[in-house]
C-alpha cells in the first residue's frame, strides 16, 4: 500500500465516522534509548490545535501531507521530504491550515541517549535543544529518509537501530554547519537508495 493511500484511507474513515481529527502512532521498532513510530494524523483546518509536550527528542521524516509546527521559538511548515526537529520538554502545536492530514516516520530518542550521540557528533557540551525546527530535503539526508519510507512498506528489510543512530548523527552534523553535511551521497548511501527501488519516493510524488 502506498504512503498516500494509507493517509487517504484514514481521512476517508474520519469523514465516514464524523469523529474529530487525531494522530495515531503505530510502533515500528525500538531499542535502548530509541524508538520509531508510524504516525498518521487526520486533523484538518477545522480542528483546533492544542499544546503538546514530549519528554523525548524527535526527528520525524514527513512522508505525506503537510502541517505547521509552532513553538515559542518560531513556526515552520513541514512538507514531504522535510525533517521535523523537536526538542524534549518544549511545548508545541501542530495545525493544518491549508489541508487535512499528514504521515510521518517519527524517530524518538531519550535525552540521555541523545546526549551521548550529540557528544560523538559535536563534542561534549553540545546543546540538546535544536536551533531550528525544520531541515529541508538535502542530498546528504535523502538516502536515510528514503530508507525510513522503505521501512513503512518492508520493515524487516531495514535495520532501524542503525538508521536511528545514523539519522541523528547526520542531522547533528548538518545543523552544526559541517561541510561534510553538504557532500553528495556516498557509495553506502547509493546502496540504500538502490535497496528502496520499487518504493516510490515523495520526490516523485510532489507536484510543486
Amino acid at each position: 500500500m502506498e504512503t498516500s493511500d494509507t493517509l487517504a484511507n484514514a481521512l476517508a474513515d474520519r469523514a465516514l465516522t464524523g469523529r474529530p481529527g487525531d494522530a495515531v502512532a503505530h510502533p515500528i521498532s525500538s531499542g535502548h534509548g530509541w524508538r520509531v513510530k508510524d504516525v498518521v494524523c487526520t486533523s484538518g483546518p477545522d480542528d483546533s490545535p492544542f499544546v503538546e509536550k514530549n519528554d523525548y527528542i524527535t526527528i520525524a521524516v514527513v512522508v505525506a501531507g503537510s502541517f505547521k509546527y509552532h513553538s515559542a521559538r518560531g513556526a515552520v511548515v513541514l512538507s514531504p521530504g522535510s525533517l521535523l526537529l523537536g526538542s524534549a520538554d518544549e511545548g508545541f502545536e501542530c495545525s493544518h491550515e491549508h489541508g487535512s492530514g499528514d504521515r510521518c516516520v517519527s524517530f524518538n530518542y531519550e535525552p540521555a541517549f541523545f546526549e551521548r550521540l550529540a557528544a560523538d557528533s559535536a563534542g561534549r557540551g553540545a546543546s540538546l535543544k535544536f536551533p531550528i525546527h525544520r531541515l529541508p530535503e538535502l542530498p546528504s539526508l535523502i538516502p536515510l529518509t528514503t530508507e525510513a519510507q522503505l521501512g513503512l512498506h518492508r520493515p524487516r528489510s531495514v535495520n532501524f537501530e542503525e538508521l536511528a543512530l545514523e539519522l541523528a548523527g547526520r542531522v547533528l552534523t548538518t545543523i552544526g554547519g559541517s561541510t561534510a553535511s553538504m557532500k553528495g551521497p556516498t557509495m553506502r548511501d547509493e546502496r540504500r537508495i538502490a535497496t528502496a527501488v520499487g518504493v516510490r519516493p515523495w520526490t516523485a510524488q510532489r507536484s510543486r
